[in-house]
């Protein structure tokens, strides 16, 4: 696992993607970003965490079936440090 500090308050302290198309978007991202995405081990579900320098900064889970019979689209979430 990564690297983690814990933030500040006020701070943006992760990112998340929730897509339908986990696949897709890893590929889209890492190509844009550059970015390196490792399973989290802090979690058994497929969850990838978003390496940058060294340190997680957020991570990309599946919407699947298990979110209802009318899951959302795919969004990203911010976390602020309180």
């Amino acid at each position: 696992m990564a690297e983690y500090e814990v933030p500040s308050a006020g701070e943006v302290c992760w990112r998340e993607l929730r897509t339908r198309d986990t696949a897709a978007a890893i590929e889209f991202y890492t190509k844009l970003f550059g970015w390196s995405l490792e399973q989290s081990k802090v979690t058994e579900m497929d969850y990838k965490e978003i390496v940058v320098n060294g340190k997680s900064i957020g991570g990309v889970m599946a919407i699947d079936e298990s979110w209802g019979p009318e899951p959302p689209p795919s969004h990203w979430a911010a976390y602020i440090a309180v």
